[in-house]
């Protein structure tokens, strides 16, 4: 996002359009929305509600925050008073840009912990590991939306999942 973005305003300070990356932007923003809709659909009802997200930086093995979708769906579901718990392997609770209100957690079993869904953010190695029955006995609701595809559909639905991904079939 941020070298589009560079391409975008270069070519407007230059005076020309370049169409194709200004798409490419728009589409960007539209996954965000889409991740919003997404977790809140699996947090559907009222009352308190806990999501976890699992990664916060930008890619895996970086604790860069800039432009990390993470950042967008955390602001959105604060504005709708859900409560968040964090984890990432490098991030750390003071970084810079991290909105007020999370709970930092120590490891992804204890951001699940209580949580109603499981959002999976960036795809950090140590996620695609974990033992998905110690991630059920600890959640409130057993629900996952995994924004990266990490998971097999038909296995966590097994598990007794209700599992969200992205570009596949409900």
């Amino acid at each position: 996002p941020k070298d589009t973005s560079a391409m975008r305003d270069f070519s407007r300070r230059a005076g020309a359009r370049l169409r194709m990356v200004e798409a490419a932007i728009d589409a960007n923003e539209a996954q965000h929305q889409i991740a919003v809709k997404k977790v809140l659909a699996a947090l559907d009802g009222r009352g308190k509600r806990t999501a976890a997200i699992l990664g916060l930086s930008y890619k895996p093995d970086t604790d860069d925050l800039r432009e990390a979708p993470s950042l967008f769906l955390i602001r959105a579901l604060l504005r709708k008073g859900i409560s968040i718990r964090v984890y990432d392997p490098a991030v750390r609770a003071d970084a810079a840009g991290l909105p007020r209100g999370l709970h930092f957690a120590q490891n992804p079993y204890d951001a699940v912990k209580g949580a109603d869904v499981m959002v999976l953010v960036t795809e950090w190695n140590e996620f695609r590991r974990l033992d998905l029955a110690r991630v059920k006995r600890a959640m409130r609701r057993k629900a996952i939306v995994d924004l990266r595809n990490v998971y097999d559909p038909a296995t966590v639905q097994r598990l007794g999942f209700d599992y969200t991904s992205v570009g596949r079939p409900a």
